[in-house]
């Protein structure tokens, strides 16, 4: 399990990848794969790195207004964690 911050309770890499798929799955159709970029797919990352994922599909979901509701989504996870403050 990769640790985004060193700090007691904050969540793993891998915890928040799957809180988050339930968001990022609604973007894509057909098979699809989710990886993590930036400092943190890397291994170079600290307590201040933000979280890159990176989506690749058969194809994307349209009309936008789709991917409107589906970043909605994600937003509201987004959100879920600075409550939390992650």
């Amino acid at each position: 399990m990769h640790s985004i911050n060193t700090a007691p309770g904050e969540l793993s890499v891998d915890a928040v990848v799957e809180d988050c798929l339930p968001a990022i799955r609604p973007m894509a159709i057909g098979r699809y794969a989710v990886s993590i970029g930036g400092s943190i797919g890397k291994g170079t990352c600290d307590r201040r790195s933000d979280l890159d994922f990176r989506l690749y599909c058969e194809d994307v979901l349209s009309p936008p207004e789709r991917w409107r509701e589906a970043r909605g989504l994600f937003r509201e996870k987004e959100r879920a964690w600075r409550e939390r403050g992650i």
